[in-house]
């Protein structure tokens, strides 16, 4: 995102929040500094602090963000296709006991990522174990392993809402309880991180282009710095499966 600003002719200014940071605060900051534009990727700011941009004539695209209430620009991945394609993709590999492991707590489009592939198996009368274990991490996929394992006569298909979960789950399967996969259990994750094509992963996942959000992004800061009466605009990015050897088909 930062190299396209820069290709634009902008400079841009980074400000990076932990999970107990008000994204409030840090946009808040941003106005202080009379900059032209504001993209937000942390937090869904709230309503109060989108009308402030706008009235300010600050335009401000908020990424795979839930609706803030306010006529802002956002950019989704099609995270329920997402969900979807995880869930067809595990049947057409002949799953049929199915898990989806997710953090305890999940962000929006995470959270959605889950919620699709629940209602794609319900749909299709597939029973689905949730399994919302520690934080989106790879020590929290290896903790969620444990209870995979416990339950794993109930589960032959584990789609992962991230990928650094999936490598955690992947690495508990096999090294602490002896659980061959693809072989006895089929995992797919989503992402597609670097570490997700590295040869002792392998790993089938989701893919989301990072290059096609920021260009989706950038294009529509663009457009609203040229025109702001332009009416609000929603956007989305696609997702597309990649197979590897942590699945059979």
């Amino acid at each position: 995102m930062s190299q396209g600003l820069l290709e634009m002719g902008l400079r841009p200014i980074l400000l990076r929040g932990d999970p107990s940071t008000d994204v409030a605060d840090l946009i808040g900051s941003l106005l202080q500094y009379s900059v032209a534009g504001v993209i937000v990727t942390s937090d869904t700011p709230p309503e109060e602090i989108c009308r402030e941009c706008l009235e300010n004539g600050v335009p401000l695209v908020v990424v795979n963000k839930r609706d803030p209430g306010a006529p802002v620009d956002r950019v989704v991945t099609d995270f329920e296709a997402g969900g979807r394609l995880a869930f067809d993709h595990l049947i057409s590999c002949g799953c049929r006991k199915l898990a989806v492991v997710t953090p305890e707590r999940s962000s929006y489009s995470v959270n959605g990522r889950a919620l699709a592939f629940e209602q794609a198996a319900n749909d299709a009368g597939f029973p689905v174990v949730r399994i919302a274990w520690g934080a989106q991490s790879y020590d929290g996929g290896l903790a969620a392993s444990a209870y995979v394992n416990r339950v794993k006569s109930e589960i032959d298909g584990v789609f992962c809402t991230a990928d650094y979960l999936a490598l955690g789950v992947l690495d508990g399967l096999r090294h602490e309880h002896g659980i061959r996969v693809p072989e006895d259990m089929q995992v797919i994750g989503y992402d597609d991180i670097v570490q997700a094509s590295w040869k002792s992963y392998d790993l089938t996942t989701i893919v989301q282009s990072r290059k096609d959000l920021c260009d989706i992004t950038l294009n529509l800061l663009m457009q609203r710095l040229v025109d702001p009466d332009l009416p609000q605009q929603i956007e989305v990015s696609g997702v597309s499966l990649r197979q590897r050897k942590t699945t059979t088909g």
